[in-house]
């Protein structure tokens, strides 16, 4: 698709030989003489000219986009379109252009919801609307079978041939229809005279014929007396604002769309000067706080009649309050070119604004996403290393006091691993990745610690005995948590009491068991205006606050089964409720082996290790080397898996490969995992990652590993994953997956 805005571009070394190709295709489309031809020839010129595989034009026709050629896969021959499809305007991409006037490049369209599969089905597309005086007439679309195939050159191409294309293709729609009245008039002429002959020859059929003329005539008149209706009937449905004044500047026609826009009524309105209704101003200007105190006349000096022909403005309405609208002004001549009046067309731009504004949050959210990713790699990383020798010093140092300072530096470490997947949940808003079924409660008591640490409020828990196991993502759950402790904090102020309750529960129509953790603060409580708006992202009622925290706490709950929601009483406290559903009997965990000694039992095995961060790889081999295990240590998966390949060979061949997913430079556990299963090598792999949430984490059947460990690990998780491992390998108790790894990172 590239080389096609190489030859686009009327900057490069080509510009002369592109203006021509340009000017070419410009001079083909006015040679055309009817729309088929022109539509035809539109289509095979811009699949030429812009090298895509594929280019289909459609047209509105009836409140429909209707495809009326097609160049590719969609004309296999002459002027036929293959299975010709309609997609109902607002539908589809196409039809979302077609509604929105703007043009839509979409990298995979198996990431789009709305996206409708004609009989061949692309991996990504670009639509571009045609529009003809602010009017979208129809869409060029072009869908290619690979994925990122458009550029954001090919979509200012494409949309500069369909703004050349948009005035010849509305003459041809207008020179058909007036052939076709001319041909209805040339009829019609000719009936006139053969009915004239008619009268010639035969005076009394001419009394018949002229009343039955008459009764046309009536027939006509009340044909456009309807068509004056549908008119008017057209201008009230419109969702445009349409006010026409005569040459005074009074109002002579207020449809239903302006009514709304003002404020004013239409009987309000009609016969009225429009200076006297309809006051703008600039989309920079602000009232100070004297203007604020002066009149409309003041401080609202410009009216459409005085702004520019087309322009965005505030609009202020009947009530006081302001619009963003876009204001469009025409004149009304007649043929002789005498002017009527003027139209004025106005257009409410604040929720098409409100919805960019929304898609550039959304944009800047998954970059800060992408950022934190990386960042909670690293830092994962180097918490491993100082999680993991930090083990090793607790297993050699004798001593109460140093055991118990290393047992501080654990906690710290598992505190600030918490960190990053706290700042990948609020950035991405991934999918948990679920441990094994465990207790919340030492997790609240965690979290409540730090609150009275750091606070003076007056904070309790009451907890109902044997409370159900539930499987959640600690991070994730946390972050939750803690945001709704900040909120209490901070509507409470200096002092104040927070409880927190957790009790056992169902949900559902089956009665499903759950547990349900209520926070509750004797804060000033939450306004009933407000109520229905916190959980709204950018929802805040503190002017330094994101508005995303609420958001994200009650995307958390549903992502886990669960649900958060919140009761409020001003003046008395609010008490927010987290539901979770509790784990099923088969999610219980495997009992644990005996810890109590340092001993390591089990089956031994040689063991291949992939790590591209040498601490980490180097304290990873202390640990499987002090379990009576041998390895092998590799830096890029290449390497590894060329020693795979070779070591059936080996008198101590591979056990288990041990690898993280992401390795700078080189194969990780993803490609790694792909090449072992394409050269069927029966071998369990063991992934590790330092990202909270890798979409591989939480989907082991398809990737086809047999455990995993999140970053930093534990000495003992190790030890475990490894054991249960080689026994289920020994035993051939576990089937290892087998089915190809077709996702990528």
């Amino acid at each position: 698709m590239h080389d096609s805005q190489d030859n686009l571009n009327p900057d490069g070394a080509r510009a002369d030989r592109e203006v021509s190709i340009l000017t070419a295709f410009a001079k083909a489309v006015l040679l055309e003489q009817s729309l088929d031809d022109l539509m035809w020839s539109l289509a095979e010129r811009i699949g030429t000219l812009l090298c895509f595989d594929d280019c289909v034009i459609y047209l509105i026709e009836d409140g429909v986009l209707v495809q009326k050629a097609a160049f590719g896969v969609k004309n296999p021959v002459g002027r036929e379109i293959f299975q010709p499809i309609t997609i109902p305007i607002g539908e589809g991409i196409v039809g979302r252009v077609a509604q929105l006037g703007i043009a839509q490049m979409i990298r995979d369209v198996r990431n789009d919801p709305t996206y409708i599969a004609d009989q061949f089905p692309g991996m990504s597309e670009l639509a571009v609307p045609i529009i003809f005086e602010d009017r979208v007439i129809g869409v060029l679309d072009s869908e290619a079978d690979e994925i990122g195939a458009y550029s954001k050159e090919d979509r200012e191409a494409l949309q500069w041939l369909a703004n050349i294309a948009a005035p010849r293709i509305v003459s041809a729609q207008r020179e058909e229809e007036l052939k076709a009245a001319e041909q209805k008039l040339r009829r019609a002429n000719e009936h006139l005279e053969q009915r004239v002959a008619e009268r010639t020859r035969d005076l009394s059929d001419a009394i018949v014929r002229l009343e039955n003329e008459i009764e046309e005539r009536e027939r006509i008149e009340r044909v456009l007396e309807t068509e004056q209706q549908r008119t008017y009937a057209t201008l009230q449905s419109m969702s445009e604002g349409v006010i026409a004044v005569d040459l005074y500047g009074r109002i002579v026609l207020f449809n239903t769309a302006a009514e709304t826009i003002t404020g004013w009524s239409e009987s309000d309105a009609l016969g009225r000067y429009v200076d006297d209704l309809i006051r703008t101003a600039p989309i920079d200007y602000a009232m100070t706080a004297d203007q604020q105190e002066q009149t409309d006349e003041d401080a609202w000096r410009e009216t459409f009649l005085h702004a520019k022909d087309r322009d965005d403005r505030r609009l202020r309405r009947r009530d006081g309050s302001e619009l963003r609208v876009q204001q469009t002004r025409a004149p009304v001549l007649t043929d002789s070119g005498e002017k009527l009046g003027d139209v004025l067309v106005i257009r409410d731009e604040t929720e098409r604004r409100a919805l960019m504004e929304e898609v550039e949050r959304s944009q800047r959210l998954e970059s800060l996403g992408i950022l934190a990713g990386g960042i909670a790699h690293d830092f994962n990383n180097l918490l491993a290393v100082v999680r993991g020798s930090i083990d090793l010093l607790t297993a050699t140092f004798d001593g109460a006091s140093s055991n118990k300072a290393l047992q501080r530096a654990i906690l710290a470490c598992e505190e600030a691993a918490v960190l990053p997947k706290q700042l990948i949940s609020l950035a991405r808003g991934g999918e948990p990745v679920l441990g094994p079924p465990k207790s919340i409660v030492p997790m609240l008591e965690r979290a409540l610690e730090v609150m009275v640490d750091r606070t003076r409020f007056d904070v309790s828990m009451d907890v109902e005995p044997d409370l159900p196991l539930i499987r959640y993502d600690e991070a994730q759950i946390n972050s939750l948590v803690q945001n709704l402790l900040q909120n209490a904090q901070q509507a409470m102020g200096e002092q104040g009491q927070i409880v927190v309750r957790i009790w056992n529960s169902e949900f559902g129509d089956d009665a499903q068991a759950c547990i349900r953790v209520a926070i509750e603060d004797d804060g000033p409580g939450i306004p009933p205006s407000d109520i229905g708006q916190i959980f709204n992202p950018f929802f805040s009622r503190r002017e330094s606050g994101s508005g995303i925290g609420l958001t994200t706490a009650s995307a958390t709950a549903r992502r886990h089964g669960g649900s958060l929601t919140v009761q409020s009483e001003v003046g008395v406290g609010t008490q927010f409720e987290l539901m979770l559903p509790a784990a099923s009997l088969h999610d219980a965990p495997a009992p644990k082996g005996s810890t109590s000694s340092e001993a390591d039992q089990g089956r031994k095995g040689h063991i291949f290790v992939l790590e591209d961060e040498p601490a980490l790889l180097e304290l990873v081999d202390v640990f499987l080397t002090s379990m009576g295990h041998t390895t092998r240590l590799f830096k890029t998966g290449e390497a590894l898996f060329e020693a795979l390949q070779d070591s059936s060979a080996e008198s101590a061949p591979c056990d288990l490969v041990l690898t993280d997913l992401v390795i700078r430079g080189g194969w990780g556990g993803v490609e790694l995992m792909r090449a072992i299963e394409n050269a069927q090598i029966g071998v369990p792999v063991v992934v590790m990652s330092g990202y909270a949430s890798d979409p591989v984490l939480a989907d082991q059947a398809t990737y086809g590993y047999v455990d995993k460990l999140a970053k930093p690990f534990k000495r003992r998780d190790l030890k475990r994953v490894v054991t249960d491992v080689l026994e289920a390998a020994h035993d051939h108790s576990q089937a290892y997956p087998t089915r190809p790894v077709t996702k990528e990172l």
